[in-house]
């Protein structure tokens, strides 16, 4: 089992200076700086996992992942907020299958789910040009994105196996599936294929 935590603070300060070119302090001279902005993120995770060895490997894995994560950003003036507030659940499981002893040829299949569920978030600007596309589209699209109510599920397959016997060098092919779906906001689901050949060594 592994926990992680972590929490982030960062200040957008404003500085003002003055290039000072008199004999005694030739340079850039600070006359005033303050806060402008705020930038503030906690995150925290729990994974379990539960796997059963075979030999130098492991037969089977399961995992589970519980994720938390909150942003809170804030312009102090004039005042606008972007926030989110998400709460995640996954379940995984992987299977190593044994196609022989020769040539070490082995067959992995990788099959995972996931919800997230917002808990809330809301992007208001205080500023001038609120009909930019800047405002309305990108960063309230921004918004949008980290506050969907999401499922996800996926997978892989992967074959492997030695080039030789007693070399380390190992030929593998993979296929990855990932379909992502939500409704809100009228979004589409998105769907994420790939296969890769490689050799590793």
């Amino acid at each position: 089992m592994r926990t992680t935590y972590t929490n982030r603070n960062i200040d957008g300060i404003q500085y003002i200076s003055q290039r000072d070119n008199s004999e005694s302090q030739s340079g850039w001279v600070e006359l005033y700086n303050n806060i402008r902005s705020t930038y503030k993120a906690q995150t925290a995770s729990l994974n379990y996992a539960l796997s059963r060895n075979r030999g130098n490997e492991y037969s089977w894995k399961a995992e589970l992942n519980v994720n938390y994560t909150k942003q809170d950003d804030e312009y102090l003036m004039p005042n606008s907020v972007q926030n989110a507030e998400n709460l995640s659940l996954g379940l995984g499981g992987k299977k190593n299958f044994v196609l022989g002893n020769s040539l070490n040829r082995r067959l992995l299949i990788d099959v995972h789910v996931a919800y997230n569920n917002n808990l809330g978030g809301e992007y208001v600007y205080g500023g001038s040009h609120a009909d930019y596309p800047t405002v309305t589209e990108l960063q309230q699209g921004l918004t949008n994105y980290y506050t969907c109510d999401y499922y996800r599920i996926g997978g892989s397959i992967t074959y492997s196996q030695q080039v030789r016997e007693n070399r380390r060098m190992n030929l593998f092919a993979k296929v990855v599936f990932d379909r992502v779906n939500t409704s809100d906001y009228d979004y589409d689901g998105r769907t994420h294929l790939s296969i890769s050949l490689g050799c590793n060594f």
